[in-house]
């Protein structure tokens, strides 16, 4: 399953208000998942404690790793851990160094999509990324 799982997600749908899926939408963020266990991020878009505004977008490289059981969020999650920036941030949001996050993996077969929850979980806004 790892695997499959591999590969290059870009930006696929947003489920933001109109002003902020804008945003994103102009940031072409991608996520590339590479089989040394290394996440390279490209323009990734993280929001404020609320989901209201976009704090900035993240270049840099993380280690991931695949959790292939049910999350407290509900679904198969990648976590992301020791975030390499590429450039330092400003925004308190921002500092992701030695922190460690997770998204969403949806569907239990490939393709599969990424899922990262922006604000509220039981709003139902995030953004998703889909394998190209």
């Amino acid at each position: 399953m790892e695997a499959d799982v591999l590969g290059i997600y870009e930006v696929s749908n947003v489920r933001l208000p109109t002003t902020l899926a804008v945003s994103v939408r102009e940031k072409h963020a991608v996520i590339a998942l590479l089989s040394d266990h290394t996440a390279r991020f490209i323009s990734f878009p993280v929001f404020d404690a609320f989901g209201e505004k976009l704090a900035c977008a993240l270049d840099g490289s993380a280690s991931w790793e695949l959790f292939d059981q049910t999350t407290n969020l509900g679904g198969w999650s990648v976590m992301f851990e020791n975030y390499n920036p590429t450039t330092k941030q400003r925004a308190k949001e921002c500092q992701l160094e030695d922190s460690s996050w997770s998204i969403l993996l949806l569907s239990r077969r490939a393709p599969y999509r990424l899922y990262d929850i922006v604000g509220d979980p039981d709003s139902d806004t995030g953004v998703e990324y889909e394998k190209k």
